[in-house]
């Protein structure tokens, strides 16, 4: 059986990039002719090697002010690496064509999401709430000092748009429960996001 791991959401006929890529891997492995297993995930959460919530807590580490675009109140569910990889694992054993959302047992707003991390690594950040196209332009120069891409607007959206939620049946690890037990290392070190998936470029 072949596999992927693409995303919640994914669709040819999204307004997102992100999302139409992944709708072109699903495409591609069905053409393949085998049995097939595609796992969505909405937001992972859980491995030492995660960008999005460590990258939070090392800004929240560092930073007078965070910004949570659009109001702060877009919903995501996250779901732990060690859930998606066990479930992975189970689809290998079954000969049907599967294709699966996958989320976490919590749902959160935003604004909520970044205070509990502010809250576990000890934070003394102020929450403030902007516009979208603020966060966006902040994300930019913040990205062009790390040399890095912080968040694109097409991820901003994505978020706006309620696409690191979902209706399914949830499963696994609680974020709020993995949150406390690992804050001592969340937010040490930044993670490098084109450093990592860009291994033979220079920035």
């Amino acid at each position: 059986m072949k596999a992927a791991v693409t995303g919640v959401f994914s669709s040819a006929d999204s307004p997102f990039p992100y999302f139409r890529g992944k709708a072109a891997v699903e495409d591609a492995l069905r053409r393949i002719g085998c049995s097939y297993a595609i796992l969505r995930p909405t937001l992972i959460f859980g491995g030492r090697q995660e960008v999005l919530v460590n990258n939070i807590a090392w800004l929240l580490r560092r930073l007078p002010l965070f910004l949570l675009p659009g109001g702060g109140q877009s919903l995501l569910q996250p779901v732990s690496v060690f859930d998606v990889a066990r479930v992975a694992a189970d689809m290998a054993e079954i000969d049907d064509d599967l294709i699966l959302d996958l989320a976490g047992p919590e749902t959160f707003a935003f604004a909520d999401f970044v205070e509990r991390i502010r809250v576990a690594v000890g934070s003394h950040a102020r929450l403030v709430t902007v516009p979208s196209g603020v966060a966006s332009a902040c994300s930019a120069v913040g990205g062009l000092i790390l040399r890095d891409r912080l968040v694109t607007h097409d991820e901003l959206g994505a978020l706006a748009a309620d696409l690191l939620a979902c209706e399914t049946a949830t499963t696994g690890d609680r974020f709020s429960t993995w949150l406390p037990e690992n804050a001592s290392w969340l937010g040490h070190t930044y993670a490098h996001e084109l450093r990592r998936n860009w291994r033979a470029g220079t920035v």
